[in-house]
């Protein structure tokens, strides 16, 4: 029931935790999850045994390249599904103060300090990305991998016509859950 805030989400995502008695759990996030799932690993290091971005908003390239990055046509029609925009515009119509919190938590956000503490903290970390990605570049992935001094694991195709791009995690399941595996395996060998 409260207005949308990141520090909200984050918040929710530790109560679940407690309501489901899940003690310790690997945080997964994709996108803007992924900017929460860093939140959940800052706020309570001691409940993640694993930390995994994936294509992660968290480091702001800054907001002209966000605008540009964003509004290319290819991807609102590539976003835009017919259920997608339909549930988009229902959420928005009944929570209009959400959107645009959202929107402009999105623009400007940049959540070096907890990539920071995240590190400090000693949480097994990970970043994977979609080597073809044009909405959150590969360079966003090598920078976020940098800030939390961990390797980036990149997913390509298996041809040069196969593009892995942002929403690989949902046009290519099996693919992304192998390697969201192997990236596991990595983490816990470290």
């Amino acid at each position: 029931g409260r207005r949308w805030s990141y520090d909200t989400v984050v918040e929710a995502v530790v109560a679940t935790l407690d309501a489901q008695g899940v003690e310790r759990a690997a945080v997964v996030g994709h996108s803007m999850g992924g900017a929460v799932a860093l939140g959940v690993a800052a706020a309570a290091p001691a409940r993640a045994s694993a930390l995994v971005l994936v294509n992660a908003l968290a480091l702001s390239p800054g907001r002209a390249r966000l605008a540009r990055l964003g509004l290319q046509g290819r991807h609102i029609r590539t976003f835009a599904t017919p259920a997608a925009a339909r549930d988009f515009v229902q959420w928005a119509a009944r929570r209009p103060g959400d959107l645009v919190a959202t929107a402009l938590w999105g623009w400007s956000c940049h959540l070096a300090e907890a990539a920071a503490e995240v590190r400090a903290a000693g949480v097994p970390r990970s970043v994977l990305w979609a080597a073809d990605d044009t909405l959150l570049p590969l360079p966003i992935g090598e920078q976020l991998a940098t800030a939390l001094d961990t390797p980036l694991r990149v997913a390509s195709g298996r041809s040069a016509e196969e593009r892995v791009e942002h929403d690989w995690v949902y046009r290519h399941p099996t693919f992304f859950a192998h390697q969201l595996d192997a990236a596991l395996a990595e983490v816990a060998a470290a």
